[in-house]
């Protein structure tokens, strides 16, 4: 989780410096920016990073506050809940730099 703490540390800012100029632009030039590879490359690192980082710590506090049967059970279901988003993120960047 260190790891992916220090990556967060850099990539965020980045992530609000390329996303911060698109706020309240119409969706056409939201995608065109979104378009742009680095734009793209910076959102795609900060949503798979973003994501294992959460996968890892809610992982820590499902192991901590709950009972034995359950534990798995949860720890499953976020990660599916952390790759699915990651995955989903990922097909929109996809779809918005090959349309």
């Amino acid at each position: 989780m260190t790891r992916s703490s220090w990556a967060l540390l850099v990539l965020v800012p980045l992530f609000l410096f390329t996303t911060g100029p698109i706020i309240g632009a119409s969706h056409a030039e939201v995608v065109d920016w979104y378009g742009r590879p680095l734009v793209a490359l910076i959102t795609a690192a900060t949503l798979i990073v973003g994501m294992l980082h959460f996968a890892s710590g809610i992982q820590v506090v499902i192991e901590d506050y709950t009972p034995s049967p359950q534990r798995e059970k949860l720890i499953g279901l976020a990660r599916m809940v952390s790759y699915g988003l990651m995955g989903l993120g990922l097909l929109s960047l996809l779809i918005i730099l090959f349309k």
